[in-house]
């Protein structure tokens, strides 16, 4: 112990009085450990009388009543907690005589119990009448045909059960039915001003029959029409001359300047089949990237009512660039014809569109 005063502080916490103070032990008191010291702050602060063991704590660990009270430095703050004695159970008398057995019943010993309760007789189906079973067994079952007369009726007596006679194949529907959903986009209950478009999904180029909406009866008079003469049919203006796109990406980007431009004059008497070209966006099929590329439009027909009409060709492989459309699984004859034919788009056109064009010489 040193030879001056330790100063300290102490506080009490719940379920004690709450108590703040400075306490201060000397070399005279002979406090060798935290036990000593307990019992000396016990008498200070006048906690004899608590029902429950004091402990002292110190940056909320408890102090070892063998702990030397060194451990208790000048301006420490040491917390005064009571703990609670655990009660002592009360004994209990136990009784080991056993009970008596009655004098009609056998010992406890041997009696049985059972596991499970009978199910009582309200539990039973009472839907079911009596001998429906036994009536099952010699009913035999009538053949309903909707739309045919009522049959007569059936003896329920077995008798020795006759075949009947099978029925033409061609009195037989099939029981394929093909139900066709309509989507919100066809019927009336959307508002004017809303805009549905749509995708059929299960189209695919070059394949035949797949996306349509099957109809028996209309699918047989299409395949039994006789095929439409194509020879009847006069070609369009527009496939007069077909371009050839590399003189286009080559010698017509080359001379572009020296194109001359589309006038007032010259829109005034514009002839069918004259080619005019100009400057738009495009996507390049190779890097997949934008890029300005030379556009073609053939005159149909001259101007009329200061507007003419043309036909927009479109580039080679225009179609097959595109996010999510225009792939093609399969190429019949057919798709090798319409490839040989250029594709594009006929709509009018006025002076003040064209005015950035050029004619093609």
């Amino acid at each position: 112990m040193n030879s001056t005063f330790t100063r300290f502080r102490v506080q009490t916490a719940s379920p004690l009085e709450p108590i703040k103070a400075w306490h201060v032990i000397s070399p005279e008191q002979d406090i060798q450990s935290i036990e000593d010291l307990t019992g000396n702050i016990i008498q200070t602060l006048g906690l004899a009388e608590v029902d429950g063991e004091i402990i002292l704590e110190l940056d909320g660990f408890a102090l070892l009543p063998s702990s030397p009270v060194g451990v208790v430095r000048d301006g420490d703050v040491v917390t005064v907690r009571c703990k609670s004695r655990p009660d002592k159970r009360k004994a209990t008398d136990v009784t080991t005589t056993p009970t008596p057995a009655p004098v009609n019943e056998p010992v406890v010993a041997t009696q049985v119990k059972a596991s499970v309760p009978i199910a009582p007789a309200k539990n039973a189906n009472k839907n079911k009448r009596k001998g429906f079973d036994k009536d099952m067994a010699t009913t035999v079952a009538t053949r309903i045909t909707y739309g045919a007369p009522t049959p007569s009726a059936v003896s329920v007596e077995p008798s020795a059960r006759v075949n009947s006679p099978a029925l033409p194949t061609a009195a037989i529907k099939s029981r394929y039915t093909h139900y066709h959903v309509v989507p919100p986009s066809q019927l009336n209950a959307l508002p004017s001003n809303v805009i549905v478009t749509s995708v059929d999904v299960e189209a695919v180029n070059g394949m035949e029959g797949v996306g349509e909406w099957f109809d028996g009866a209309n699918r047989v008079a299409e395949e039994n029409k006789p095929p439409a003469n194509d020879e009847s049919q006069p070609k369009s203006n527009t496939t007069s001359t077909k371009i050839d796109w590399e003189v286009v990406d080559s010698e017509w980007e080359r001379l572009w300047d020296s194109f001359p431009a589309v006038e007032q004059a010259t829109w005034n008497s514009l002839q069918a089949g004259t080619l005019l070209a100009y400057l738009g966006l495009a996507i390049d099929p190779v890097t997949c990237t934008p890029c300005s590329k030379i556009h073609v439009a053939r005159v149909v027909s001259g101007p009329s009512d200061g507007k003419a009409e043309c036909f927009f060709i479109d580039r080679p492989g225009a179609g097959d660039v595109g996010f999510g459309f225009g792939g093609k699984f399969e190429i019949t004859p057919e798709a090798q014809d319409m490839e040989d034919e250029e594709s594009g788009e006929t709509r009018s056109v006025a002076f003040a569109e064209v005015r950035e064009w050029k004619m093609v010489p």
